[in-house]
């Protein structure tokens, strides 16, 4: 069974945290990747997070080189949601009629 790349999205007060965790490359995971700050962001975006600022940012790959990053992290600021302004609740008239 191969390991595949682990992608952890957190979101704390207004903070989003993405980590990429993959496998080095060698005969059971052939494949190449390379996770950069463009990419982070599209996946995130077709998530529909709204991102407003790249707080941290890196880059990992499997390549078989020294000091290779396998594990990275991304903080994003979120885009602040505006929430509609709620209208105020009223008592409607009463149509009841009172016997005096």
């Amino acid at each position: 069974m191969t390991k595949k790349e682990t992608i952890d999205i957190s979101e704390n007060n207004g903070i989003l945290s993405c980590t990429v965790d993959i496998p080095p490359r060698n005969y059971q995971f052939p494949r190449t990747l390379i996770y950069k700050t463009e990419n982070i962001v599209e996946l995130l975006t077709k998530q529909g997070y709204k991102l407003e600022q790249i707080l941290e940012e890196t880059m990992v790959h499997n390549k078989s080189t020294k000091n290779n990053p396998r594990k990275g992290t991304w903080r994003f600021k979120l885009e602040e949601t505006k929430k509609a302004p709620s209208k105020a609740r009223t008592k409607k008239p009463s149509t009841k009629t009172t016997k005096e």
